[in-house]
């Protein structure tokens, strides 16, 4: 999926520039390269331009949760200085009380706080716990080594047909 991303980003990077405007792609997040297995992190955040473009706001799992997909998103970026129309930056979470994505984290890596603009992540999730519980898991499992499990993907009651936030509790 990301490598298809990378290019929908690249061919809309060159579109924007033929129509005279500069623009550049940050590519998604791939495995090994620049993501730090300790952290999980990337040199670019895909997550805080998507909540300063109004697309969604940061979930407990430290997630992206977008209002029509829920956390079942993955971002590319363009940078550009062409005028776009942009929606209302989102600077708190949603989440409310729901704790599913919380009781479902098999390693115990989401604590369960609020997200908001600025906050750190490491409040809200614990990137390597994560990262060791889901590489045991699929290894055991499906003899695959990756970083995270999809879990609270998986659970999280947002942007699912006929589910609210409350579901599950």
């Amino acid at each position: 999926f990301n490598e298809r991303l990378n290019e929908i980003a690249a061919q809309t990077a060159t579109w924007i520039s033929t129509l005279g405007y500069r623009a550049e792609h940050f590519p998604a997040t791939v495995e090994g390269g620049d993501l730090d297995v300790r952290t999980l992190s990337a040199p670019f955040h895909h997550k805080t331009a998507a909540t300063r473009a109004g697309l969604g706001w940061v979930g407990k799992s430290a997630l992206l949760i977008s209002y029509e997909c829920g956390p079942r998103v993955r971002f590319a970026t363009v940078f550009t200085d062409m005028p776009l129309e942009v929606g209302m930056p989102v600077t708190v979470s949603e989440c409310g009380d729901c704790i599913v994505c919380v009781r479902a984290c098999p390693g115990g890596a989401i604590s369960g706080e609020e997200w908001w603009a600025g906050r750190q992540r490491e409040d809200l999730f614990d990137a390597y716990a994560c990262f060791v519980e889901a590489s045991r898991q699929l290894r055991e499992r499906v003899g695959i080594n990756h970083p995270v499990c999809g879990i609270c993907i998986a659970v999280c009651p947002k942007g699912r047909p006929g589910r609210s936030a409350s579901a599950g509790r």
